[in-house]
This record gives C-alpha cells, structure tokens and sequence, in this order.
C-alpha cells in the first residue's frame, strides 16, 4: 500500500484502491509514485489494465494463469 501523500494524493488513492493491501517492493512504491505524475487519464487507463489482468488471473482465463493452469492439468 502507498503512504506518501506529497504526489498528487487523488491518484495514490486511486492505486491503493487497485492494488489493496499488497506489499509492494521499493522499487514499485516508486514506480507508482512516479506514475502518480503522469496526467490522470495515464493513471487511469494503466490501473484499468491491472484491474484487467488480476480479474482475467483470478478467472483463469487467458495470460500466463491459464498457460499454467494447463501446464497443472496436464
């Protein structure tokens, strides 16, 4: 979960509500607060991907959980 509060505070709400409660590692605590910079339309269209990828991973459906679910299976 991102703390820091000095980038724009609307768009690392916006991540913290995305990601949850997820430890993420320096290096992507950064990365999300660099991206905070970025216009808001930016931020939002690259939460929505990850909110894609986590739903399509949760499913098992497509990307690399079904490549290893069917490794699983087989």
């Amino acid at each position: 979960m991102i703390i820091f509060t000095k980038v724009k505070e609307s768009e690392i709400a916006k991540m913290n509500k995305v990601i949850g409660n997820i430890e993420l590692t320096k290096g992507e605590e950064q990365t999300f607060i660099w991206l905070a910079g970025w216009e808001e339309s930016t931020v939002d269209h690259i939460l929505s991907v990850i909110e894609k990828a986590a739903r399509k991973r949760a499913h098992g459906v497509g990307g690399y959980a079904h490549i290893e679910k069917e490794k699983v299976e087989q």
